[in-house]
């Protein structure tokens, strides 16, 4: 018979229908050792700093990552955001988050290009960056 977790045998012999055992504590509790149980600890990764910073990623020679840019929604929702809070003042994050979805989805294709060509023109800038820095690198 297997033993759960912090159960000695003899608690899941007496509790235990399938063998034999009957449901009364019959058993002296003194027999029994009790293991104290222990609190958990607070899990902290292994970047995880003292001072709560957390540090971000760095390429093999010790320079900080740069960050993607941004895509054609995104640069719609900087240029919106502002537009928004100024309507719907009274609302959080999610409503402002859910409008700016739906201005984008009505938005039409003209009006879509321009923020998809920036997002275009960005994003060839930042892989041309680097490839550069992966051919400096070699």
């Amino acid at each position: 018979m297997s033993t759960r977790t912090r159960r000695t045998t003899a608690k899941v012999q007496r509790f235990d229908p399938v063998s034999g055992g009957d449901a009364s504590p019959s058993v002296s509790e003194e027999s029994e050792e009790e293991v104290p149980k222990k609190k958990k600890a607070a899990k902290r990764g292994p970047k995880a700093k003292a001072a709560g910073k957390k540090k971000g990623k760095e390429n093999s020679d010790g320079k900080p990552k740069e960050k993607r840019p941004p895509s054609a929604y995104f640069l719609f929702m900087a240029e919106e955001r502002p537009t928004v809070k100024s309507e719907f003042p009274d609302y959080g994050i999610k409503e402002i988050a859910v409008e700016l979805g739906s201005r984008w989805k009505s938005l039409g294709d003209a009006k879509k290009s321009k923020f998809q060509d920036e997002a275009k023109k960005l994003s060839d800038a930042y892989k041309a960056r680097k490839e550069e820095a992966a051919n400096n690198s070699e």
